[in-house]
């Protein structure tokens, strides 16, 4: 799984607004989120809130469009397609996996 960051306030406002669906092997990270939405989304996607390990905290499997959702413990959310996180192909552990590698390295 490839994570692509949203780091910027316009890149974490926007989300996959405007862009296509996610494919099963991506995924988007904002950092630093706690809560979310899918306005303008055509299609519902799987969320994930990760605190500041890295860990995963919670995960809604399938946030409709048009909804909110938050954690207020989570440091960032990563944003998936729908079926992403299926126990089949690894699930969270992948995820928390793909997390571990797009951290940076402290100094």
């Amino acid at each position: 799984m490839r994570l692509i960051r949203a780091v910027s306030f316009p890149q974490r406002l926007a989300g996959w607004f405007g862009q296509p669906p996610p494919d099963q092997h991506h995924g988007l990270w904002i950092r630093p989120c706690r809560a979310i939405h899918t306005l303008g989304l055509r299609d519902a996607i799987c969320v994930a809130f990760v605190d500041r390990e890295g860990r995963v905290l919670r995960v809604i499997p399938a946030l409709k469009p048009w909804r909110f959702a938050a954690c207020l413990r989570a440091a960032s959310v990563v944003e998936l397609r729908v079926g992403a996180l299926d126990h089949a192909q690894g699930g969270i552990a992948r995820l928390q996996a793909a997390i571990r590698r797009a951290i940076p390295p402290i100094a």
